[in-house]
């Protein structure tokens, strides 16, 4: 997204990543970079307020957020938001490499010719993936994101409501990429400039898999499936409420130990892990995409997190099921929490946090 004033260096920010039964808010400034936090919370907020990107009551969501700020006392008023929904589009497109103002109409002009949508129904972002060359003309990579106005003008209005100043709008595909950077150390482990890396959001409605490579954005797929699978799979088999799937799911235990019996806690986990299991068919689908798109293409490690990337032995069963290291993301080295008294879990912030960077 485009930068603002409103972002410049040292100014705080508040930024928003709204879900479907939680707010997620960050308060920092950005020195440098690095992300100087000072507050994050997360806050639950009723189904019917928010779904699919779409913000579907204002005027309780504005409540919500309005009574948790004043709360908090919290005054800033420069505010950041992010997002993921199914109803983005996103494409890659090669182009030949032209001045800015120049590209920015052809991009346009791709985007209405490849693509079944009505333009001015939507707001087109977009970001220079890489240039390359092909004989003697020069070429640029270009990831396209097309969000529906609606969208944003819901966004807009619940923000002119709570009399914030709006400084971005911004997806989680991107957000993550911004954070994640070649110089990243995740976990206080090496840099992850010479790999590749997947970066896996475990959401309750939907799974965002981001393929960086030696820290540069290759390309993302959003997953229809996610938390909200394995209530669904306790609810139907077990005769669970939905309340008392959530329950259950938060209570297991670890999904990478072997159980024999028959116990009801040996059930809850089997179907569990047959949850995760169906997510793990399609993430390797998306893997077998990247590494036949290329010669050498391939996956290093995975990185989780999101809400379900706290589900107990997720990062081991998910590692022996794909033969791949994989870790939940627990620190971040461009991430300062020392303002932040006590320990703090960066696992569900990773998308408001990178809404913060202006680039």
């Amino acid at each position: 997204m485009r930068k603002s004033k409103a972002a410049s260096k040292e100014k705080e920010l508040l930024s928003l990543d709204i879900g479907t039964y939680s707010l997620k808010i960050v308060i920092g400034k950005i020195d440098k970079d690095m992300i100087m936090l000072d507050k994050a919370f997360t806050v639950p907020i009723p189904s019917d307020l928010y779904q699919d990107g779409q913000i579907i009551n204002i005027q309780k969501l504005k409540d919500v957020i309005e009574g948790t700020l004043e709360a908090n006392k919290i005054r800033t008023k420069s505010v950041v938001c992010t997002l993921e929904s199914s109803t983005i589009i996103t494409r890659e497109i090669v182009l030949p490499m032209v001045k800015p103002q120049e590209l920015k109409e052809m991009v346009r002009y791709e985007i209405q010719q490849y693509l079944p949508i009505e333009l001015e129904q939507y707001v087109i972002q977009y970001k220079l993936l890489e240039e390359f060359k092909e004989g003697d003309t020069k070429h640029a990579n270009i990831w396209v994101a097309a969000l529906p106005k609606t969208i944003v003008e819901s966004y807009l209005s619940l923000l002119e409501s709570l009399n914030l100043k709006p400084v971005a709008l911004d997806i989680h595909s991107n957000t993550v990429a911004k954070i994640i950077d070649s110089n990243c150390q995740i976990n206080k482990a090496a840099a992850i400039s010479d790999k590749t890396v997947a970066l896996i959001d475990l959401g309750h409605h939907h799974m965002n898999v981001t393929i960086l490579d030696n820290g540069s954005f290759k390309f993302n797929r959003l997953l229809n499936m996610g938390g909200k699978d394995i209530e669904t799979n306790l609810s139907n088999f077990l005769d669970f409420s939905v309340e008392q799937a959530k329950i259950k799911k938060l209570e297991a235990s670890d999904i990478s130990e072997i159980e024999g019996d028959y116990s009801e806690e040996s059930r809850t986990l089997n179907i569990i892990k047959s949850s995760i299991d169906t997510w793990i068919d399609e993430i390797e689908r998306v893997f077998k995409y990247h590494t036949t798109r290329s010669t050498g293409n391939k996956i290093d490690e995975i990185y989780l997190f999101g809400g379900s990337a706290n589900q107990t032995g997720i990062e081991k069963y998910m590692e022996e099921s794909v033969n791949i290291p994989t870790y939940k993301i627990k620190t971040i080295s461009n991430v300062n929490t020392s303002g932040i008294k006590g320990n703090i879990d960066l696992t569900g912030y990773i998308n408001a946090l990178g809404a913060m960077i202006r680039r």
